[in-house]
């Protein structure tokens, strides 16, 4: 097996789907704070790279989009495979 692929399999995460609920758990605050709705789709595919950058990636991209989502009911993207 060459270098590059024994390193990304050391990187392997659970399902993106499994990487947004534990994303959606530590921004909850700010969630509840702006009463937004986040949908996470069940099935999503298993990624690989560093799992903390990726939750910290998801983090930021589910934070931005309750922070300037304005008066909508929920966030403006619906994740949908």
């Amino acid at each position: 097996m060459p270098k590059t692929a024994s390193r990304y399999d050391k990187h392997r995460c659970p399902r993106w789907s499994e990487l947004a609920c534990e994303a959606v758990e530590q921004v909850a605050g700010g969630i509840a704070e702006r009463r937004a709705e986040v949908e996470i789709a069940p099935e999503m595919p298993v990624v690989y790279g560093d799992r903390v950058r990726l939750l910290e990636v998801l983090q930021n991209l589910i934070d931005n989009a309750v922070k300037f989502m304005g008066d909508q009911p929920r966030a403006p993207h619906r994740n949908q495979r």
